[in-house]
């Protein structure tokens, strides 16, 4: 078997590959208070650009110079720390080279960036504070997707022998099922319990909320956007005008923006005068999908945004600024709450009460 056969049609060729990419990965952790970019003192981003410095020339690694995915995990540790969406804008201009002398940087430019995902870690005290700053090529997330979406349907490899057949069940059994009566039984079990509440008297509040809780995960889970979705965001196999385009670019517009409900896709702000109205167009469409769902008042869910940006034809929008429009906006909506709800003692003192705990924003390709 000849070795490209190997790796693109075997189990095992596959696994190598994964690893491959795995290895290219860029994992940087420094032990350092989080910081917005107005409140950062020169001294901080002066020791964060040097052992990022002396970290990559450790690992030989150069700058990247195509599209990127980046994680940033933020694990504050004094009170009153900077909200979620005002921390990725500081460090990301820490990448690149702004007066950087002559520290090696993983970036060239902050454009380079196309899957922005940040985790604020604020749910428990952290022991210290730390950032931690994960990085990898686009191309290596697009192939670890579709390698995942190529296992999730329990395909096989063309040239396994046999003795690699598995069971996908068995190696996703960490996700939960479908259950296509998930809605009704939240629903029946609320119901009843509120039935029973009327009969016998008052019943714990805490009780019933963890109903209301179960009820208003299922109605969200209906706007999920799974990994095999993402993939065919970036699947370059259908160019001609085909019914298969034609099925493919009709698929990639519902999922961006989906018929059913209230929410609907924007275009961003660019010139004075637009975010005004922008922000008024967010409030409008989370408020008419808040009263059709009026089980969703009040939020009692930890809440995790992602956001789908196609940039426009002539002008592109930075992933952190985007972050800044939107966040702030959906939080003051929302107001949900960023304790752990089983564990509501666990949030700090001088920790926000109401934050989204993680943002991931994807820069989709312009389809023509």
């Amino acid at each position: 078997m000849r070795k490209l056969d190997y790796l693109l049609h075997t189990s095992p060729g596959n696994y190598s590959r994964y690893m491959d990419r795995y290895c290219q990965r860029l994992t940087f952790q420094i032990h350092q208070e989080t910081y917005s970019k107005n409140s950062m003192p020169l001294l901080e981003k002066q020791r964060f650009r040097s052992e990022l410095d002396i970290y990559l020339r450790s690992i030989h690694r150069n700058t990247f110079l195509g599209p990127v995915v980046l994680q940033l995990d933020f694990f504050p540790k004094r009170k009153n720390p900077p909200s979620i969406h005002k921390l990725a804008k500081n460090y990301i201009d820490l990448l690149y080279s702004k007066d950087a002398n002559n520290c090696r940087l993983p970036l060239k430019d902050d454009q380079q960036i196309s899957m922005l995902i940040v985790n604020y870690h604020v749910q428990r005290e952290n022991k210290a504070p730390s950032i931690t700053l994960t990085m990898a090529p686009m191309r290596d997330f697009i192939l670890d997707l579709k390698l995942y979406q190529h296992i999730r349907n329990g395909n096989s490899f063309s040239e396994d022998d046999g003795d690699y057949f598995y069971d996908e069940n068995d190696i996703f059994d960490h996700l939960e099922p479908y259950d296509e009566n998930e809605m009704e039984s939240a629903w029946d079990s609320l119901e009843d319990f509120r039935k029973l509440a009327n009969i016998v008297g008052e019943q714990s509040k805490h009780s019933e909320n963890i109903r209301v809780r179960r009820v208003q995960s299922v109605t969200m889970k209906g706007y999920d956007i799974m990994p095999q979705h993402l993939a065919l965001f970036f699947d370059e196999l259908y160019q001609t005008n085909t019914i298969v385009d034609r099925i493919f670019t009709d698929h990639r517009k519902w999922v961006i923006s989906p018929p059913i409900g209230q929410l609907r896709s924007l275009g961003l702000p660019y010139k004075e005068g637009d975010s005004e109205q922008f922000k008024k167009a967010i409030e409008e469409i989370v408020e008419k999908y808040k009263q059709r769902y009026s089980i969703l008042t009040p939020f009692l869910l930890n809440v995790k945004l992602t956001i789908l940006y196609v940039p426009a034809a002539s002008h592109e929008k930075d992933l952190d600024n985007i972050a800044r429009q939107v966040i702030p906006i959906i939080t003051d909506i929302l107001k949900p709450p960023t304790e752990l709800y089983f564990d509501i003692d666990s949030l700090p003192k001088g920790y926000p009460k109401h934050s989204i705990i993680q943002y991931q924003i994807v820069k989709l390709p312009r389809s023509n």
